[in-house]
């Protein structure tokens, strides 16, 4: 009978532990996907100047992260703006950007942001990352959690130097602006 005593509590802790981890494993889902939305809805902000890619928007991202393989499952032939989605995967060991017009880094890749970005070079390609200060480090859209919103920023320089206009209803969205 006393053992049953102590066994009881622990259970019921450890139900309610199981019942916060998948509590905050759907939150990051639920958060994932609104992240995945707003680049689907980026692309309708964004003029590629000097373009000749048509009617098809290349969306790369990383099969790294869950949400880089997430994003290109969700966003595969998605239509935006008159223009339809196609996904490209990327991967560390062959991180081919050449053909992509919107390249998502994310968070998990962070260290190797420099020279990710680097391969970019002024392509106009439009760099979207949900890492802390991506903007600052020389990216276009980095997602950031200001407070309990999800909210972005936008390097305006980084943008423009490489032919990527954003619409003026973009930049008033924004968190923050960096020109």
């Amino acid at each position: 009978m006393s053992q049953s005593r102590f066994l009881i509590p622990i259970f019921r802790a450890l139900c309610l532990v199981a019942m916060l981890t998948s509590l905050i494993a759907g939150a990051q889902i639920d958060v994932d996907r609104v992240k995945i939305s707003y680049v689907q809805h980026f692309i309708g902000f964004v003029h590629w100047q000097n373009s000749d890619r048509g009617k098809e928007v290349v969306l790369c991202s990383f099969t790294d992260s869950r949400l880089g393989r997430q994003m290109l499952e969700m966003l595969d032939s998605k239509s935006v703006a008159g223009s339809t989605i196609s996904t490209r995967s990327l991967s560390l060991s062959n991180p081919l950007v050449a053909g992509c017009d919107v390249l998502f880094i994310p968070e998990s890749l962070a260290d190797f942001t420099p020279s990710l970005l680097a391969r970019v070079g002024k392509a106009p390609v439009l760099t979207i990352s949900d890492m802390e200060g991506f903007v600052n480090r020389g990216g276009m859209i980095g997602f950031v959690v200001d407070g309990d919103k999800l909210r972005f920023d936008v390097g305006i320089r980084a943008a423009s130097g490489c032919g990527i206009g954003l619409s003026a209803k973009l930049l008033e969205l924004a968190r923050q602006v960096r020109r």
